[in-house]
């Protein structure tokens, strides 16, 4: 019995110090982004989907300057950030994200990419539910993908975005 519990305790301990032990955490993880990543720009957009400071905080999502609050858990990880609020997964990575009514949960392989999506929601034509698949079919020198195909249902649409390094 003793020992039972002794595995138990142990058991626990590791699975909630698993993220504990990783490297400094910075923005930059919250969007799964590898090295000294200044901007990325999605589908040859002209303006930055992300873009971050130097040491890693993000300044700017999709229009939104972030000079304002952000809240942040005990792990310096983003929580909530202009009506997205951010779940985490035992290794840190994004495990859900809520935008008002809306859920986005996720599902990642071996190498920490994006393999699953599931969308549910409510819109201006009731509720909706979908799930998107990922293939990665490009990367950089970093590990970040530069080009990646998105499946859902039937449709397949590829995905392209350029990164920009400090």
């Amino acid at each position: 019995m003793k020992k039972s519990l002794l595995l138990l305790v142990v058991a626990i301990f590791t699975l909630t110090t698993t993220f504990e032990a990783s490297a400094k955490w910075t923005d930059r993880n919250t969007f799964n982004l590898k090295g000294p990543v200044k901007a990325v720009y999605d589908n040859n957009s002209k303006y930055a989907t992300w873009e971050f400071e130097e040491d890693g905080d993000i300044i700017y999502e999709e229009g939104e300057l972030y000079w304002q609050c952000i809240l942040r858990d005990d792990y310096d990880r983003i929580t909530q950030i202009n009506g997205e609020i951010y779940s985490y997964n035992n290794k840190g990575q994004v495990e859900g994200k809520q935008i008002r009514w809306d859920n986005e949960t996720y599902t990642y392989n071996a190498k920490g990419q994006v393999i699953k999506a599931i969308f549910q929601g409510s819109g201006p034509n009731g509720d909706y539910s979908y799930t998107a698949t990922y293939t990665y079919q490009k990367f950089d020198k970093y590990g970040n993908w530069i080009k990646r195909t998105a499946k859902t249902g039937k449709k397949r649409t590829v995905e392209t975005r350029t990164i920009t390094y400090y």
